[in-house]
């Protein structure tokens, strides 16, 4: 999505940034408040047949890194995206989150 379309749906970013434990922390303590998944965000069962698959995970770090490409560090601070259980979250935590699901998810 543009950068101009994400300021007008979500403004930017009024607070302290998180650094990637503070996001990790925001996250493990709302799944363990009973945070779910809504049932777009679950995982589809093709993925967990594939999940081990090194080549699968290449091409998903791949696209997370040719995305992050396009922003720059002041960027990564300033625009906002809503994450479905924790609130709004800042680009660079965005891309926290990503590591932090596939940590979970690869068990790296």
């Amino acid at each position: 999505m543009p950068k101009i379309a994400l300021k007008q749906l979500f403004k930017t970013n009024n607070r302290t940034n998180w650094n990637y434990d503070e996001t990790v922390w925001k996250y493990q303590r709302t799944l363990n408040s009973g945070g779910k998944a809504s049932f777009a965000f679950q995982q589809k069962s093709y993925l967990a047949k594939i999940k081990n698959s090194f080549v699968f995970l290449e091409k998903i770090l791949r696209f997370i890194l040719n995305a992050a490409k396009s922003w720059n560090e002041e960027d990564l601070d300033i625009y906002i995206i809503p994450h479905p259980l924790i609130g709004k979250i800042t680009m660079r935590e965005f891309y926290f989150f990503q590591f932090i699901m596939l940590s979970i998810i690869y068990k790296l």
